[in-house]
């Protein structure tokens, strides 16, 4: 609850008033859930590069039916722009999508989840030092909700507590 809230304390505007696009974003936010939820299932069981493979093959099918359907295509029109998006298809998204389906075969879908709750507190932090955007006092509250819900998550309050009472009793 305190990510969601967090969130939406970086995310929202000043009127704090859902925009038209929150809500597609709200959906994707669902369906990636499920998608790392089920991949984190999956690849206990079978080959992580194949299933990654796999996995961008049909998003950039849909993803090209899709942009046929809804938009108007207009290609890049010099060797440089293609350059670009190349590269920014292998190695940001390509290279990434089947290095974290390999990663999550080592780790727990709710793991997961939380590494990429921090998301947006990772890109305010490289919005500043790279294009010099500053948050207010609303966006550092998020940030600052976002991870120490991480922390809740992550910490084993038992286990610390046990810890810190056993040296007590000593």
């Amino acid at each position: 609850m305190l990510t969601i809230i967090g969130i939406g304390l970086l995310t929202l505007n000043s009127e704090f008033k859902i925009g038209n696009g929150d809500i597609f974003c709200i959906l994707s936010a669902l369906f990636y859930a499920i998608h790392v939820i089920i991949t984190g299932n999956v690849t206990k069981h079978v080959n992580s590069i194949a299933l990654g493979v796999v996995q961008l093959g049909f998003v950039g099918l849909f993803s090209l039916i899709f942009s046929l359907v809804m938009e108007t295509p207009k290609l890049p029109g010099t060797i440089d722009s293609w350059l670009i998006i190349l590269a920014l298809s292998i190695f940001c998204t390509a290279v990434a999508f089947i290095v974290q389906v390999i990663a999550q075969q080592y780790t727990t879908p709710t793991h997961t989840g939380l590494i990429f709750s921090l998301e947006p507190v990772f890109s305010a932090g490289f919005a500043f030092v790279f294009t010099d955007e500053t948050l207010t006092g609303k966006g550092y509250l998020g940030a600052t909700l976002i991870l120490v819900s991480v922390l809740i998550a992550e910490v084993d309050f038992k286990s610390l507590l046990r810890v810190s009472f056993k040296r007590n009793i000593e």
